[in-house]
Protein backbone atom coordinates (compact mmCIF):
# COMPACT_ATOMS: atom_id res chain seq x y z
CA UNK A 1 0.00 0.00 0.00
CA UNK A 2 1.27 3.24 -0.60
CA UNK A 3 0.13 6.37 1.19
CA UNK A 4 0.71 9.85 -0.01
CA UNK A 5 -1.23 13.36 -0.70
CA UNK A 6 -2.23 14.01 -3.78
CA UNK A 7 -1.60 18.02 -5.39
CA UNK A 8 -4.48 18.34 -7.02
CA UNK A 9 -7.80 17.73 -5.43
CA UNK A 10 -9.92 18.83 -9.00
CA UNK A 11 -9.17 14.98 -10.24
CA UNK A 12 -10.93 13.67 -6.76
CA UNK A 13 -14.05 16.46 -7.45
CA UNK A 14 -14.59 14.77 -10.82
CA UNK A 15 -14.73 10.96 -9.35
CA UNK A 16 -17.05 12.55 -6.94
CA UNK A 17 -19.32 12.60 -9.90
CA UNK A 18 -19.23 9.27 -10.72
CA UNK A 19 -20.70 8.58 -7.19
CA UNK A 20 -24.11 8.62 -8.52
CA UNK A 21 -27.54 7.94 -6.22
CA UNK A 22 -27.56 4.08 -7.71
CA UNK A 23 -24.22 3.50 -5.29
CA UNK A 24 -25.67 4.26 -2.45
CA UNK A 25 -28.31 1.11 -3.02
CA UNK A 26 -25.05 -1.39 -2.30
CA UNK A 27 -24.37 -0.15 0.89
CA UNK A 28 -23.61 -2.98 2.76
CA UNK A 29 -22.09 -6.50 1.98
CA UNK A 30 -23.47 -8.94 -0.65
CA UNK A 31 -22.18 -12.22 -1.31
CA UNK A 32 -22.38 -14.61 -4.44
CA UNK A 33 -23.70 -17.61 -2.75
CA UNK A 34 -22.40 -19.90 -5.46
CA UNK A 35 -19.06 -18.54 -6.78
CA UNK A 36 -17.33 -19.47 -9.89
CA UNK A 37 -13.56 -19.53 -10.22
CA UNK A 38 -11.41 -18.05 -7.48
CA UNK A 39 -13.02 -16.18 -5.24
CA UNK A 40 -12.51 -12.41 -5.27
CA UNK A 41 -13.73 -9.94 -2.43
CA UNK A 42 -14.04 -5.79 -3.13
CA UNK A 43 -14.06 -3.25 -0.09
CA UNK A 44 -15.28 0.37 -1.06
CA UNK A 45 -15.20 2.54 1.85
CA UNK A 46 -17.20 6.03 1.18
CA UNK A 47 -16.19 8.75 3.41
CA UNK A 48 -18.70 11.27 3.49
CA UNK A 49 -18.39 15.01 4.10
CA UNK A 50 -20.16 14.44 7.84
CA UNK A 51 -17.21 12.38 8.10
CA UNK A 52 -20.17 9.28 7.96
CA UNK A 53 -17.76 6.08 6.82
CA UNK A 54 -20.50 4.21 4.28
CA UNK A 55 -18.84 0.47 3.18
CA UNK A 56 -19.73 -1.46 0.45
CA UNK A 57 -18.34 -5.46 0.28
CA UNK A 58 -18.75 -8.03 -2.70
CA UNK A 59 -17.42 -11.45 -2.69
CA UNK A 60 -17.79 -13.20 -5.90
CA UNK A 61 -15.96 -15.65 -8.22
CA UNK A 62 -13.53 -14.65 -10.69
CA UNK A 63 -15.82 -16.40 -13.42
CA UNK A 64 -18.91 -15.06 -12.14
CA UNK A 65 -21.14 -11.49 -13.04
CA UNK A 66 -19.10 -9.85 -10.32
CA UNK A 67 -20.23 -6.31 -8.78
CA UNK A 68 -23.14 -4.41 -10.32
CA UNK A 69 -21.92 -2.09 -12.99
CA UNK A 70 -22.58 0.99 -11.44
CA UNK A 71 -20.23 -0.61 -8.80
CA UNK A 72 -17.28 -1.84 -11.67
CA UNK A 73 -17.97 1.64 -13.28
CA UNK A 74 -16.26 3.31 -10.09
CA UNK A 75 -13.41 1.15 -9.27
CA UNK A 76 -12.24 1.49 -12.86
CA UNK A 77 -12.27 5.62 -13.17
CA UNK A 78 -10.84 5.47 -8.94
CA UNK A 79 -7.69 2.77 -10.83
CA UNK A 80 -7.44 5.33 -13.86
CA UNK A 81 -7.28 8.41 -11.63
CA UNK A 82 -5.02 6.82 -9.14
CA UNK A 83 -2.67 5.01 -11.27
CA UNK A 84 0.02 7.74 -11.97
CA UNK A 85 0.42 8.71 -8.89
CA UNK A 86 0.66 4.96 -7.79
CA UNK A 87 3.31 4.42 -10.39
CA UNK A 88 5.21 7.29 -8.79
CA UNK A 89 4.44 6.36 -5.37
CA UNK A 90 6.00 2.93 -6.62
CA UNK A 91 9.18 4.52 -8.71
CA UNK A 92 9.91 6.52 -5.39
CA UNK A 93 10.19 3.32 -3.09
CA UNK A 94 12.18 1.23 -5.79
CA UNK A 95 14.58 3.90 -5.95
CA UNK A 96 14.73 4.31 -2.45
CA UNK A 97 16.18 0.80 -2.17
CA UNK A 98 18.83 1.30 -4.61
Amino acid sequence: MCIGVISDPKPFKNLRNQITPEIFKWIGGRTDPHPKGKICELTIYLILPNKQELVMYFKYGSESIGPPPEVSQLVIATVELTDPWYGECKAGFANQRK
